[in-house]
């Protein structure tokens, strides 16, 4: 059965303060618990093997960048096995 993870968050900064922080790949585990690191340069169209951590858990998600527009969206789609 598919499942889908959708979040959203209001952040009071300019669009390209908060994009240079989505873009600071290796800078991800300041802010992001679950994907620490992630691969670069991104593409859209790229798979993207990321190593997740939940609950203490460790994997690997190969999601597709299905979205990649500067200052407003980042996102990707499938990669992870429930």
């Amino acid at each position: 059965m598919p499942r889908e993870f959708q979040a959203e968050l209001w952040i009071d900064a300019p669009p390209a303060s908060v994009w240079a922080v989505l873009l600071d790949l290796e800078g991800w585990g300041a802010w992001n618990t679950v994907v620490p690191v992630a691969p670069g340069p991104l593409a859209v169209g790229d798979v993207l093997p990321l190593r997740l951590t939940v609950r203490g858990r460790q994997g690997v998600a190969r999601p597709r960048l299905v979205a990649l527009e500067a200052e407003r969206a980042l996102a990707w789609r499938g990669g992870v096995a429930g």
